[in-house]
């Protein structure tokens, strides 16, 4: 194999590794997207439960007051 044909065999290989590279990339990326969006969705789901335990606890200071 002639210098230029190894060249060109070791580009070949190298734009291979960089297309496994990207795939890997695009795979990682949209995981940390789905990630980032049950974060979201969790972080909303405490925002209301502590909605939620706030109003509990003024139902509960207002019975206490009562009594």
């Amino acid at each position: 194999m002639g210098k230029a044909e190894q060249r060109q065999a070791k580009l070949s290989f190298d734009g291979e590794q960089m297309d496994r590279i990207r795939a890997r990339v695009d795979e990682h990326d949209a995981h940390f997207e789905q990630l980032e969006s049950r974060t979201s969705e969790l972080e909303d789901q405490g925002h209301g439960e502590r909605e939620r335990l706030l109003q509990m606890e003024r139902v509960l200071e207002v019975i206490r007051n009562k009594n």
